[in-house]
């Protein structure tokens, strides 16, 4: 059995505690996070040396201003590239797990056709098996998910659910024909989704919300929310409600 923890206890802070003046999934938005009694929920790629890196996109120009693929330069090359315009840098897993301390950590694994699973899954496991605090691992991906769970029985692990697959009736009678085939510990939902789930008998962590009204649809699912922009008290008054 995995090392569970109660994901509805806490609330996750999508991409860090980001704000205009900080970055998303740079270091000091983790720390914020912890420092206010948050969860958070990072992404996760491999450089190109292996090492798991904290960074949404497969492409690096967005965040960096830099061409080419995170998956192509090494982590020192990473460590190196600032964050829209700032000082914040690019951050590994490791860095990520230290900032966020005893607080929870939902790891993303992004996948594409050009990712190698194995090895992802494989460093990421290794990574988080340092952990202080609880850490969950999900991904959009079924072949990643059933990958870590051949790997470890220790470490929570969820599948999210690509909304365009939720938004018909055939997609989702698929999508839950994928859960009972791997199994996961619990599923990840797009919030204005949520109506689906209340059957799956799952925990939920749903993503991402972005105002009070999404906060409430999570109160009544019992679904632990990844949010972001929303006042400090509005988010603890629903995780403390």
């Amino acid at each position: 059995m995995p090392l569970t923890f109660d994901l509805p206890a806490f609330a996750y802070a999508h991409r860090g505690f980001w704000s205009t003046d900080l970055p998303e999934n740079s270091l000091e938005a983790f720390k914020q996070a912890s420092e206010h009694g948050f969860g958070a929920e990072c992404d996760v790629h491999l450089s190109g040396d292996g090492v798991p890196m904290v960074f949404h996109d497969f492409t690096l120009e967005r965040m960096t201003g830099t061409q080419g693929k995170i998956g192509d330069a090494s982590a020192d090359e990473l460590q190196t590239l600032h964050l829209a315009g700032t000082g914040h840098t690019i951050p590994t897993l490791s860095d990520v797990l230290s900032a966020m301390g005893d607080q929870p950590l939902l790891v993303e694994l992004k996948a594409d056709e050009t990712t190698d699973l194995p090895a992802l899954a494989a460093a990421t496991l290794m990574c988080v098996a340092e952990a202080r605090g609880p850490v969950a691992i999900m991904s959009f991906s079924p072949s990643l998910i059933s990958i870590c769970k051949q790997i470890t029985s220790h470490v929570m692990l969820g599948l999210l659910a690509d909304p365009r697959r939720i938004e018909t009736p055939e997609g989702r009678v698929s999508f839950f024909e994928i859960v009972k085939d791997i199994q996961p510990d619990f599923l990840g939902p797009n919030v204005s989704q949520l109506t689906h789930f209340k059957d799956s008998n799952l925990p939920l962590a749903s993503w991402t919300v972005r105002e009070e009204a999404g906060l409430e649809n999570c109160r009544s699912l019992n679904a632990a929310p990844i949010f972001e922009n929303l006042p400090t008290d509005l988010v603890r008054a629903h995780i403390t409600s």
